[in-house]
């Protein structure tokens, strides 16, 4: 382990001393990699806390997995306006969360 990532299974204390959670990264440059944060991490009361818990990705997963993720969103659009579902709101290409707490193994 060193200070940029913790791959254990226990949660750090925060700066406040409270146990941490886990959360996922949904960006493009962190897609599906996962972080410890103070249990309020996007609430107003923050104390700022955050670790990795995952190692960082590979640079060629950053390319390819935001890809693969817009374009099972393109598809589950096109699938539900095919089947008659108008209205469709947006045609948002955005990464979404599709996937939940899966890992992306890298090998450098």
């Amino acid at each position: 382990m060193n200070d940029d990532t913790d791959v254990g299974y226990f949660n750090p204390k925060c700066l406040c001393g409270i146990s941490t959670r886990r959360f996922t990264s949904w960006t493009d440059s962190n897609l599906g990699r996962r972080f410890w944060g103070y249990y309020n991490y996007r609430g107003y009361r923050n104390c700022g806390f955050f670790r990795w818990s995952d190692p960082p990705m590979c640079a060629r997963s950053k390319v390819i997995i935001p890809g693969l993720l817009r374009r099972i969103r393109d598809l589950e659009m096109r699938s539900l306006e095919s089947n008659g579902f108008e209205g469709v709101e947006g045609n948002d290409t955005s990464v979404a969360p599709v996937v939940s707490n899966e890992e992306v193994n890298c090998k450098g």
